[in-house]
């Protein structure tokens, strides 16, 4: 879940403007708690538009072997999933807020089970 992938410095990602979206759209503080999972081939940027016009970059992308420099704007990039989730997060708060409970039990369940390989 990383716009900024293979570049050598810190990032809250996308989650920082994500952040800064909902609480625009709420005007009171609101606490944020992105827990990622493991996405496997899933990419919160659009690859098949981007790829285009970034055939050679990919490759090297691809590789996973070092830095890589794209030539479209990471941060635009950022916001426009930013504001993607906030719409989302608005929406599913209307349909919410009517039956918020104040306390509510957290479970946990562990379940084992056989999946067939994939195959391509």
């Amino acid at each position: 879940s990383q716009v900024y992938e293979l570049h050598c410095f810190i990032t809250a990602d996308y989650w920082a403007p994500t952040r800064n979206a909902i609480r625009e759209k709420f005007g009171k503080p609101v606490y944020v708690l992105s827990l990622c999972g493991a996405g496997g081939d899933q990419n919160p940027l659009d690859l098949v538009r981007l790829s285009k016009n970034n055939k050679k970059t990919f490759k090297v992308w691809g590789g996973q072997t070092g830095e890589v420099l794209r030539n479209f704007d990471m941060a635009l990039e950022c916001e426009d999933i930013a504001q993607r989730i906030a719409d989302c997060v608005v929406r599913g708060f209307k349909k919410a807020r009517n039956y918020i409970d104040n306390n509510p039990m957290f479970k946990h369940e562990i379940v084992k089970m056989e999946l067939p390989i994939r195959k391509v």
